[in-house]
């Protein structure tokens, strides 16, 4: 069991990363076009 939880924690930590790069991405493109 603790060898899935490992597995997933491996497999959706890149894919969260990627997402708040893209959530960082998003606010700045809005405060730039704020400006």
């Amino acid at each position: 069991m603790s060898q899935i939880l490992d597995f997933l924690q491996f497999f959706f930590s890149p894919v969260l990363h990627h997402f708040s790069l893209l959530g960082d991405i998003g606010s700045y493109i809005q405060l730039s076009q704020s400006l």
